[in-house]
């Protein structure tokens, strides 16, 4: 088992979609339990319904307005 961990380290997993690990995530663990501790894997999809409004769509706004201008960029980096 733990050489089969060790071989996992060497695979590029950045070809695997997170979804697929999420999924698994959940359906490794009890559903009462998972229920009462509360984790749940959430779509790239959907968090992005939240987290653009939030402060996504300013960014990508600022970027646009500046991302000729490398002497903002570093300072926009920052962010």
């Amino acid at each position: 088992m733990r050489q089969a961990l060790l071989d996992c380290c060497y695979t590029d997993w950045s070809k695997i979609s997170p979804a697929i690990f999420g999924s698994m995530f959940q359906s490794v663990m009890n559903p009462k339990e998972r229920r009462n501790l509360g984790p749940h894997y959430t779509s790239e999809k959907n968090i992005m319904k939240l987290i653009k409004p939030l402060f996504l769509d300013e960014l990508w706004a600022e970027f646009e307005s500046i991302k000729t201008n490398k002497n903002k960029l570093p300072e926009f980096h920052k962010k």
